[in-house]
């Protein structure tokens, strides 16, 4: 998606949300405010804004697609189509990202914009997620999950509960800070 079209996108999902979804609208707001002055060749240039914006534009179009559905029941349909990662993304931790206050939401923007995000990890997260797959599990992969909730990736097994996992290479001694 050029980055134009992900203007015009954010611009009109915007308008569908405010009347469907506040919380998301607000979002998308902040999201649209953050890239507005950005010009599109230098947008161009920044790879994992692109794939950021691209991935909350999906998200946001799923959110909303679900949202315009009438009835409980309708609801329920299509998360029991999705996988359990899928369903605890959908049904829980975007929803309650889009309604919280993010404390790092303007730090992790910053550095997604200035490139100090490189997804250093990119290649072993991916394949974990192969890895969970194969044997029957399912694996998510969110930025948001990544850069806001201190978690690499979303899996489950194949008993479909769904758990989120950081993936870190430090220390021994600081490791044990970051087990929750």
């Amino acid at each position: 998606m050029h980055p134009q079209q992900i203007k015009e996108k954010l611009k009109s999902l915007i308008e569908e949300a405010s009347t469907i979804d506040p919380s998301l609208a607000i979002k998308l707001n902040q999201i649209n405010n953050w890239i507005k002055d950005v010009k599109p060749g230098t947008l161009m240039s920044k790879r994992f804004v692109l794939l950021f914006l691209q991935q909350f534009i999906r998200d946001t179009e799923i959110r909303l697609d679900i949202k315009r559905l009438t009835s409980e029941a309708e609801r329920q349909d299509v998360y029991e189509l999705m996988t359990p990662p899928e369903r605890y993304w959908y049904g829980e931790l975007f929803p309650r990202w889009l309604s919280e206050n993010d404390p790092k939401f303007h730090i992790w923007r910053k550095k997604l914009m200035s490139g100090e995000f490189n997804q250093e990890d990119e290649k072993l997260i991916n394949l974990i997620a192969n890895v969970i797959k194969l044997n029957g599990g399912q694996a998510l992969q969110r930025y948001i999950v990544d850069l806001s909730m201190a978690s690499d990736i979303i899996v489950s097994s194949i008993q479909e509960q769904p758990l989120c996992m950081q993936l870190t290479s430090q220390s021994a001694i600081l490791i044990l800070k970051k087990i929750r």
